[in-house]
């Protein structure tokens, strides 16, 4: 072998036996977060059941919706100007609200993956997984 960094990656037949080790008696992180209904999951002190991912189809609607109507208002505003703000208000108005949609979309996608990063993180846990030998970059993890 040639001399420099040795691979730190872990086999993949040793990533998919410790999903496979996963008993069929545990209920899975997802399973277990949408198990509960909406209103016990909103009385939930603990915060152990997330609501937020149920409602982030609605909220992407209701801003959809808010743009549309900033779009409508943008262009009959530039609009009553007559002549140019017709023009202006035909290229601007579909503009601003396909801005807007993307905006709300990237930031309603990172509230998911943030929701996603812990339900996975708690099925981790559930599993039992074991820590790897080293911490991804070459070095050994750190006793402290």
């Amino acid at each position: 072998t040639p001399p420099g960094p040795t691979s730190t990656a872990v086999p993949t037949d040793r990533i998919q036996s410790s999903f496979a080790c996963r008993s069929s008696t545990q209920p899975d992180a997802t399973e277990q977060f949408q198990a509960k209904s909406f209103f016990a999951g909103l009385f939930d002190f603990s915060f152990t059941t997330f609501i937020t991912l149920k409602f982030l189809r609605v909220i992407y609607i209701v801003l959809m919706v808010f743009s549309v109507i900033g779009g409508l208002v943008l262009f009959a505003s530039l609009a009553s100007r007559g002549g140019v703000g017709v023009l202006l208000g035909l290229i601007l108005a579909p503009l601003v609200m396909l801005f807007y949609v993307v905006v709300a979309r990237i930031y309603l996608e990172l509230i998911a993956l943030l929701f996603r990063i812990g339900e996975n993180t708690t099925l981790l846990v559930q599993q039992g997984g074991s820590s790897p030998t080293t911490t991804g970059y070459g070095l050994p993890p750190t006793l402290t």
